[in-house]
């Protein structure tokens, strides 16, 4: 895949080293001010699960991964049930026009059959 195609993710950092995908203005460490930076989507997943009892406004189970991003920071994402991720795939992260961090999966990504 090309990389220059994958739009950057946001990110807000704190000179203490603090990173995070939620935006906030101050950092829970030192409590500096986070400064916003765009960053490379891509990542490993680390952890899944589905989510069977929705919040309101969900009508169906959707899966959550937790994604560590290249740059060292952990990020959650949503995927669709149906196609859930393998432990270790290479991902990328894309934010939908819903505001939501969903996963992306790169050309070739195996994905579980569970």
């Amino acid at each position: 895949m090309n990389k220059s195609l994958i739009p950057l993710l946001p990110i807000w950092k704190c000179g203490c080293g603090y990173g995070t995908v939620v935006e906030r203005p101050y950092c829970p460490k030192c409590h500096d001010l986070l400064q916003p930076f765009s960053t490379s989507p891509l990542g490993v997943v680390l952890s899944w699960t589905i989510i069977h009892v929705t919040p309101s406004g969900e009508t169906e189970p959707y899966g959550l991964a937790m994604v560590g991003l290249d740059i060292g920071i952990n990020a959650m994402a949503k995927f669709e049930h149906g196609k859930i991720p393998e432990i270790g795939n290479k991902v990328a992260i894309e934010i939908h026009e819903d505001g939501l961090r969903w996963i992306k999966y790169l050309p070739d990504t195996p994905l579980s059959d569970k």
